[in-house]
C-alpha cells in the first residue's frame, strides 16, 4: 500500500458491534461474504478511514478520543495488514483468500441450491414466531425422546438388521430429505431475523456425505438469535421426523417408522459440542466465547510452549469473564478427554483394518479362466458389496491419516522454517553490531 495515499473503504464494507462474552467491546468487519473479528482500538481507526483524514490525522483523531492511543506505525499496520491485504481498502485486492485443500476435514464439496432458491423457503420463517417456535420446540423435544426410546427395545436392533434392501433404500430417500430440511431450518431461522442466507452445499466430512448451510452472516446478530439459527436445524429435523413417523404409523407404512427411529439418532450426534456440528456452534454461541476449539488450540499451545521454557511465546491471553473462564477450562479438559477417546478409537480401528489386508486380496481375486468379462465382474461387485463396510472403514483410516500426517508435516516444515529465519535474523543483527 502507497503510504502517501488517503486510504478509503470500499463501499461493501459493514461494520457492527459484536455479541461476545469478551470483556472488552469488539466489533465485525464485513466485506461480501468474509468477515472478522476486531477489536475496539482497530475499529476506532477503521471509521476514520473515509478517503479524507491522512494516516496522521486518523492518529489524531484516535488519540483524542480518550481511549487507547495509537502512533502513526500502528496505524500504518492495521492499514496494511488488517485491510489492505484483505482487500477492503479501495484499490486493493485480496491476497489472503483460503486455499481449498483435501487436508481439509469436508472436501469434495458442492451447491445443491443456491441463495436465490434458498430464499424462496422465506415462509417457513413462520415457525420461529415466539408463541408458534415455544410450542413447536416444546412438541418436537418429546417428540425426539420418544423416538430414542425405542433404541432402548432390544427388538430395534434386530428390526433394523433384518430390514431387506427395500427399507434401505427408503432410509436413504427418508434421510437425504430430512438432512435436506434440516438444512433448511438454519437458513429459515436466518431470515427470519432478516439475514441473506447463503448456499446449501453438500460434502464429504472424512468419509460421511453431509449437507451444509451458508449462513456466515449470521455473526451480525446477538447472542441468543445466533442460537436459534444453531438449533434451527435439530428443530426442523425433529419436527419432519415427528411427521414421517405419523405417516407411518397412519399408513401402516413400517419402513417409514423405522427411518424415524434411525434418524433420530442423528439429533443426538448433532449436539456433539466437541465436532463442529450444531452442538458446538450453540455452546459457543451461549458461552458468548467465539472460535472455541481455535482458542482451545491456542491455550494448549502456550502450554505445550511452557513446558518447552519458550516462555517468550508461551502468553495466552482470552479477556473473558471469570464464569466464562472456568466453563472454558471445563470444556478444554473435555474435549481433550473426548479427543483421547476418539484417537484410541481411531487407533483401534487401523489395528483392525489394517491386520485384515489380506480382504483387498480375496475381493479381486476370482476365477478369472473359467469365467467371462460380466460374470468375473459381477463376482468382484459383490466381493465389494459384502466387504463395503471394510473398505470404508480402510477409506476412513486412510483419510485421517492423510489429513492429520499433512498438518503435522506441515507444522514440523513451519517451525523449522521459522527457526532457520530467526537464526539468520540473529546473525544478521550480530554481524552488524
Amino acid at each position: 500500500m502507497n503510504q502517501q495515499l488517503v486510504p478509503k473503504l470500499k463501499r461493501e464494507v459493514t461494520i457492527d458491534k459484536f455479541d461476545s462474552s469478551m470483556i472488552s467491546d469488539s466489533y465485525l468487519l464485513s466485506y461480501g461474504s468474509r468477515q472478522w473479528q476486531i477489536s475496539e482500538i482497530v475499529y476506532n481507526v477503521i471509521v476514520l478511514v473515509n478517503g479524507r483524514n491522512s494516516v496522521e490525522e486518523i492518529c489524531s483523531q484516535v488519540n483524542t478520543t480518550g481511549g487507547p492511543r495509537v502512533d502513526p506505525e500502528s496505524v500504518h499496520y492495521i492499514l496494511q495488514e488488517l485491510l489492505w491485504k484483505k482487500g477492503v481498502l479501495e484499490g486493493s485486492e485480496n491476497t489472503e483468500a483460503p486455499k481449498k485443500s483435501l487436508n481439509q476435514s469436508l472436501w469434495l464439496r458442492g451447491t445443491l441450491m443456491k441463495g436465490e432458491i434458498v430464499e424462496k423457503f422465506r415462509f417457513l420463517g413462520i415457525l420461529y414466531h415466539s408463541k408458534i417456535f415455544v410450542y413447536l420446540a416444546g412438541l418436537a423435544l418429546i417428540s425426539q425422546l420418544y423416538l430414542l426410546s425405542y433404541m432402548l427395545h432390544p427388538g430395534t436392533y434386530q428390526t433394523v438388521l433384518n430390514t431387506n434392501g427395500k427399507g434401505f433404500l427408503y432410509l436413504l430417500g427418508v434421510g437425504i430429505l430430512v438432512t435436506l430440511f434440516h438444512e433448511l431450518g438454519h437458513a429459515s431461522a436466518a431470515m427470519h431475523y432478516k439475514i441473506i442466507p447463503g448456499s446449501i452445499g453438500f460434502g464429504i466430512y472424512y468419509v460421511m456425505p453431509v449437507f451444509y448451510s451458508d449462513v456466515t452472516k449470521v455473526w451480525k446478530l446477538s447472542r441468543m438469535q445466533r442460537v436459534v439459527v444453531d438449533i434451527g436445524g435439530i428443530y426442523f429435523h425433529s419436527l419432519l421426523l415427528l411427521l414421517i413417523y405419523g405417516c407411518g404409523w397412519f399408513f401402516s407404512n413400517p419402513y417409514l417408522m423405522v427411518c424415524a427411529i434411525v434418524l433420530s439418532i442423528e439429533t443426538v450426534l448433532n449436539l456433539n459440542p466437541f465436532i463442529k456440528l450444531d452442538g458446538y456452534w450453540i455452546l459457543s454461541d451461549l458461552t458468548g466465547i467465539p472460535n472455541l476449539q481455535e482458542q482451545m488450540k491456542k491455550f494448549l499451545a502456550s502450554k505445550v510452549r511452557g513446558l518447552l521454557r519458550r516462555k517468550e511465546e508461551a502468553k495466552f491471553n482470552l479477556p473473558i469473564g471469570k464464569k466464562e473462564k472456568i466453563f472454558f477450562y471445563i470444556y478444554v479438559i473435555s474435549s481433550s478427554l473426548f479427543m483421547i477417546f476418539f484417537f484410541y478409537w481411531i487407533f483401534s480401528m487401523a489395528y483392525t483394518v489394517l491386520s485384515h489386508l489380506d480382504k483387498l486380496k480375496a475381493i479381486v481375486m476370482v476365477d478369472y479362466k473359467n469365467l467371462s468379462i460380466w460374470s468375473a465382474a459381477a463376482q468382484v461387485a459383490r466381493n465389494i458389496f459384502n466387504n463395503f463396510v471394510y473398505l470404508i472403514s480402510l477409506f476412513f483410516v486412510g483419510r485421517i491419516a492423510y489429513g492429520f500426517g499433512g498438518k503435522l508435516i506441515r507444522s514440523i516444515a513451519y517451525a523449522v522454517q521459522r527457526r532457520v529465519r530467526h537464526e539468520k535474523t540473529d546473525r544478521g543483527i550480530s554481524e552488524n553490531s
